[in-house]
């Protein structure tokens, strides 16, 4: 099933944040 829009944004916000980028 595919996240919701508000859900992968958030998630990918969290992985730039966290540093993985």
């Amino acid at each position: 099933a595919l996240v919701s829009q508000a859900e992968w944004r958030k998630g990918k916000l969290l992985w730039e944040v966290g540093g993985v980028s």
